[in-house]
């Protein structure tokens, strides 16, 4: 096996190369700030610090929301850098099962490394970074950003609002958490959120 700062080197400049041009709000600022946050929380959770960090940085590459989604390449890149076969599979497993794909979709996690990560990327998904990047998402898919007439779709099968993003997942994801150490963390940026949606709502309504 490669040494595994060797690989951690290696796979971080492949996803920077890969996410350079991201206007969607899963630029490389996102996966750093899910490595930092995942290996922050690992400190006080546990877990194998090495399939955290690599399944932070990998977590984006295939998403469900990109055209890599089922590519392979993920896997591709791990064998190509000598990842074991053990840490190779609990790694593609964690990017399986992270995203939140809408309310009837199981995405639980049986590992440790699994809930931190995952507990990681729901933060950044909220709060004040949450929003800008809500934004970002929705304007780079052409989304209108509110119109009372289109109802929230909790299944997230069609493209509704931005506004409505926050109620189909961003508003969910606080009572979603896996650790102790995420849901104190997540109590902060909800409540950023709420205040911006009556915010919102008194504006909209005047």
């Amino acid at each position: 096996m490669a040494d595994k700062e060797q690989i951690l080197a290696e796979i971080e400049k492949l996803v920077k190369e890969r996410c350079i041009d991201d206007a969607t709000g899963h630029d490389w600022n996102h996966i750093d700030r899910v490595r930092r946050n995942s290996l922050k929380i690992a400190k006080k959770e546990g877990g194998d610090a090495f399939i955290i960090e690599l399944a932070a940085l990998l977590h984006d590459v295939e998403d469900w929301k990109t055209e890599n989604y089922k590519s392979g390449i993920v896997a591709k890149w791990l064998d190509n850098y000598g990842t074991n076969k053990n840490d190779k599979q609990k790694i593609m497993n964690i990017i399986e099962r992270i995203s939140f794909k809408g309310t009837n979709h199981d995405d639980n996690m049986d590992s440790i490394e699994g809930k931190i990560v995952q507990d990681a990327d729901r933060l950044d998904a909220i709060g004040a970074i949450g929003l800008a990047r809500c934004i970002a998402f929705g304007t780079s898919k052409n989304r209108t950003l509110y119109d009372p007439s289109i109802e929230p779709d909790m299944g997230m099968k069609r493209n509704t609002t931005t506004i409505n993003h926050f109620y189909e997942k961003l508003l969910l994801l606080k009572d979603r958490m896996n650790t102790k150490t995420a849901k104190e963390l997540a109590k902060e940026r909800h409540e950023f959120m709420d205040m911006f949606l009556k915010q919102f709502f008194r504006e909209w309504n005047k």
